[in-house]
This record gives C-alpha cells, structure tokens and sequence, in this order.
C-alpha cells in the first residue's frame, strides 16, 4: 500500500530497504508520493497507469495498491521482466489481478499497440497515465523514448505523462 513516507509491499518491505542498492530511490520515493496525492485527487475517476522502463516495478506496484487505479502495465525490455514479476509476486490478489508485465522496446510501434490493446476498452474516457523515471542514460534512447510517450498518450482522449 501507499503511505506518506514509503511504498510498502507485502512482507513489509519498504522502498528505502528495497532501493537501498537502486541509484534512483528517491526520485522514485518522490514520484510514489506525488503520485500518491494525484490518486488521492482522482477520487470516483479511477485512471489506468502504464509504467514506462519500470525496472523493479516500484513505482507501478505502488500506483497498483492505490484505490484509484484501475488497470496498471509494468513494462521494460523482455529480459528484465525478471525484477519486476518478483516484485508483483509478494503482493496481494487484488494487486496481482490488475496488474500486468509487458515487454516494452522503446521506439517499437508493435509493442507499443499490444500494450494499448491490453487495456480495457470499456471505458475509452478513464484517463491514461503513463509513466517514467530514471529511465536515459544514453542520448540515443531520448528519440525512441519520445516516439513510445508519443504513441501511448494517442491512444486516448484524456492522457497524462509523469517523467521523474
């Protein structure tokens, strides 16, 4: 669940623990907070939330255990799903079932629709959330990064970016 301070998983674990190693632990425990204070804000109006490059899956993880999200896609590079998935396994049912992994190549039209397609179309109008942080360490991802921004926040009428 979300607190003020820190993303807690179950076993609680916190995020200062389980970043303890990670070089961005605190843009991530600032995005989680802000994050955590949009949610609270978009009460009735559930959003659905796509994570961009989610490394260990923190901060989707965190947007999933919010009562205002309704479908949540962690998404990185296929071999790096690994971190994640072991994330999810130590949450609860209701986490675990509306949350998903995708494999995510940045720049990759294909993949970018397979991750619009799994969400819901039932609701065309529930805004789309769609997230990074930490995520360019080399100038030449910034033009693929930007072609996948671009085509995820297309796919609807109501969408928003969080860079961190």
């Amino acid at each position: 669940r979300i607190s003020d301070e820190y993303l807690f998983l179950k076993g609680e674990r916190d995020i200062s623990s389980a970043a303890a190693f990670y070089p961005q632990r605190y843009h991530i425990q600032l995005l989680t907070k802000f994050l955590a204070k949009e949610l609270k804000a978009h009460k009735g109006a559930p959003v659905d939330f796509i994570d961009i490059g989610c490394g260990a899956g923190m901060v989707g993880l965190a947007v999933a255990a919010s009562e205002g999200s309704r479908e949540v896609v962690l998404t990185d590079l296929e071999d790096q799903l690994g971190s994640p998935q072991r994330s999810l396994d130590l949450n609860d049912d209701e986490i675990k079932s509306k949350t998903r992994l995708m494999s995510l190549p940045w720049g990759d039209l294909e993949a970018g629709k397979k991750v619009i397609e799994s969400l819901s179309e039932d609701d065309d109008e529930r805004e789309l959330w769609v997230c990074g942080s930490g995520l360019v360490y080399f100038d030449s991802l910034m033009a693929p990064l930007a072609d996948t921004f671009e085509q995820l926040l297309n796919a609807r009428p109501k969408a928003v970016a969080y860079i961190g």
